[in-house]
């Protein structure tokens, strides 16, 4: 095997002679290119760019009663982000954590874990949803981010259109349209560790009517040098896709995107034992394969001056791991139609269905007490937007009911009003009922935490083996959310949020039987049993500032506080309530604070730094950070950028995020740096 100091070595020079090839082309091309001015519109004219997703319809983000954030393409690419997970760092709210060199925990609002598993994230109309442990395997779901149109952001509940577990946000990620992305796109990109990075894109017009694009993507990344095992060591994901646009005459539009991905990685897992140390690290290997393929229809209809939109999805994955593997394929409909019946009235009803049908498999760490199942979710929403009083009140009221294979039947209501006094001031207040359906691993696991050794008390090591239960039911939210704009100049954006969420049935523990063993060596088996046995609430508020000094100068603030009041219900035994309410309590911090410059100092120049500080987690396993990224961008001529991105410049070392569950070590975040090489045309 190769030396530490040798795999240095090898990527020093890789890195050199990149640059080299770099720097070379930028010589031989002209240099009068110069990037678009991101902020040649106001920013009351950019608060009032559409977004369709935070009531499946239009709406200005400025006119959405609740905490909306939005970014555009621009903003995406001023990231210089590679993965999805890292172009949301800059929402304000929104905590992201990185696990290691592959996974990460992103949640809003609290409550965040390496299966978040009160955030919706879907994509183009495709549910990200793991649906055996629930949350969203971010570096799983590569995308050509060059051809994101936006990406939007809404926290606080969500379900009363999407269904159940958009309880604390929902995030949406809309692809350009293949007639937005004609011609060729060509990204190559090298780092200390991101080993190799590719991505490829081409688009035409297949007639007048309709446009489509092939697109690839691959990238391979080393584990970080400071990680403490368990860790991911190396990764390389890829993806393949097509889209075809389709322009209906007589109106309307119809869409097909068919998807390949694959994942290979090298990584270890956490193994409990009953002898000293009492756990193993053991190799941990994992291949995935993911297929999906969607069609989407919009019509006009001859009433009410309506529309009416149908999306199915099939989706196949098959995620094979030394630890654990799964088959699975989802089969999704969701049919929506937006009516005008009444002046001033816009009515959006419809319904959605999900199917599932999976395969898991036993080890020594999972087993399931069902290892086949399907499971559906069948439902129906209502949403009427009343315009009380033209361009200053506006009322919005409706819900979803969905029937879930777990936990039945949910009904998931909100009401919510905004108020415009006067143009430059904007007041909302909201409340809803979410819910978050309980999910295969929830229902049927038999999971073997963790290993504690020998106490005086209690002197032989204890084994502690989490069990699912068919009983677990749903976990319920009353949100109740208030928040105010004001936009005094058209330069300046200043937004106030504050909620207050009760919680009620969320997952705790209790204590299950204990017994001493003897094979193959004495121990004790302790049982833990999942249950709704957690409720109480969390309270807090975000603040944001958005200010274009300059017409060459944009300049964000946030900062974002939480507070957690949570408690046990039941008689569930002290130990396995502490741990319930750490599960929770100690995975977030109380605060996060976020500056952001984004600078055009020439026309062919863009310098983009982002500087963050995060508060120490409750118990300081994770200690208080801060992180600065930066981003410098070049165009040397109309078709070619070259841009070096460099992060969590002031340390060399720092960690984000604490595995609470297995009590396993958390990996360190290392410093990196990247280049990356763009020619489009």
């Amino acid at each position: 095997m190769a030396s530490l100091k040798s795999v240095r070595f090898r990527r020093r020079h890789r890195l050199r002679l990149f640059l080299l090839l770099g720097w070379s082309a930028a010589f031989v091309c002209p240099a009068s290119a110069q990037f678009t001015d991101f902020m040649s519109m106001d920013l009351e004219d950019l608060s009032y760019v559409r977004i369709t997703t935070l009531g499946r319809t239009e709406h200005a983000v400025v006119d959405y009663p609740a905490a909306a954030t939005v970014l555009s393409n621009e903003d995406i690419e001023r990231t210089g982000a590679t993965s999805l997970a890292e172009t949301l760092r800059n929402v304000p709210g929104l905590q992201v954590a990185r696990i290691d060199a592959f996974d990460y925990a992103i949640s809003i609002r609290g409550f965040n874990d390496n299966t978040s598993n009160k955030l919706l994230v879907v994509a183009d109309g495709r549910s990200l949803r793991d649906g055996t442990f629930s949350g969203t395997n971010w570096s799983m779901h590569e995308m050509i981010l060059a051809d994101l149109e936006r990406i939007e952001v809404l926290r606080g509940p969500s379900a009363s259109l999407w269904g159940a577990n958009a309880m604390n946000g929902f995030i949406n990620v809309v692809s350009k349209s293949a007639r937005a992305t004609l011609g060729t796109h060509v990204s190559v990109g090298l780092g200390d560790h991101l080993t190799d990075f590719l991505e490829m894109r081409y688009g035409w017009m297949i007639d007048s009517s309709t446009a489509a694009r092939v697109y690839a993507k691959t990238q391979s990344h080393d584990g970080f040098d400071t990680s403490a095992p368990p860790a991911t060591n190396d990764w390389r994901t890829q993806l393949a896709g097509t889209r075809i646009d389709h322009r209906i005459e007589g109106g309307g539009e119809f869409t097909v995107i068919g998807e390949w991905r694959h994942l290979d990685l090298n990584g270890e897992a956490y193994h409990p034992t009953l002898s000293p140390p009492y756990y193993q690290i053991i190799p941990d290997a994992r291949e995935a394969d993911q297929f999906n393929l969607s069609f989407r229809l919009e019509r006009p209809l001859p009433f009410w001056e309506g529309t009416l939109t149908a999306f199915t999805n099939l989706e196949h994955i098959a995620d094979l791991r030394e630890s654990f593997e799964e088959r699975r394929m989802r089969y999704t409909l969701d049919v929506q139609a937006k009516l005008n019946p009444l002046p001033r009235h816009e009515l959006l009803t419809g319904f959605t269905y999900e199917r599932t049908d999976d395969d898991l498999s036993s080890t020594g760490i999972f087993s399931f007490s069902e290892p086949s199942a399907q499971t559906t979710f069948v439902g129906a929403f209502f949403q009427d937007e009343y315009e009380l009083i033209p361009d200053h009140l506006r009322i919005m009221a409706g819900g979803k009911i969905e029937q879930n294979s777990y936990s039945g039947l949910e009904f998931q209501p909100s009401a919510r009003v905004i108020w415009s006094p006067l143009r430059s001031h904007r007041i909302w207040v909201g409340w809803s009922r979410a819910a978050r359906t309980p999910t295969r691993a929830e229902s049927s696991v038999n999971y073997l935490a963790a290993t504690s050794p020998p106490t005086p008390e209690i002197p032989l090591p204890i084994s502690v083996s989490a069990f699912g239960s068919p009983n677990f039911g749903a976990e319920h939210l009353n949100a109740f959310e208030a928040g105010y704009r004001f936009q005094p100049h058209p330069r300046l954006l200043l937004e106030l949020t504050g909620f207050y969420n009760d919680y009620a049935d969320l997952r705790g523990f209790l204590q299950g039987d204990a017994a001493v063993l003897f094979d193959p060596v004495p121990y004790v088996r302790s049982e833990v049993i999942l249950a709704n046995d957690v409720s109480g609430h969390t309270q807090g508020g975000e603040l944001a500032l958005r200010w274009q000094a300059l017409p060459s100068l944009l300049l964000e603030a946030s900062h974002s506080i939480i507070r957690h009041d949570l408690s046990n219900n039941l008689s569930s035994g002290e130990a396995a309530a502490d741990f319930a309410l750490s599960l929770y309590t100690k995975t977030s911090p109380e605060q996060m604070t976020q500056l952001r410059v984004a600078w055009n100092p020439l026309p062919q120049w863009q310098v983009d730094a982002t500087l963050r500080h995060t508060s120490a987690f409750s118990d300081n396993r994770v200690p208080a950070y801060d992180a600065l990224d930066l981003r410098v961008a070049w165009r040397p001529a109309p078709t070619w950028e070259i841009a070096l991105v460099a992060r969590d410049l002031l340390k060399a070392t720092h960690r984000e995020y604490t595995e609470t569950f297995s009590q396993q070590s958390t990996p360190n975040i290392d410093r990196s740096f990247e280049l990356r090489i763009t020619f489009e045309r």
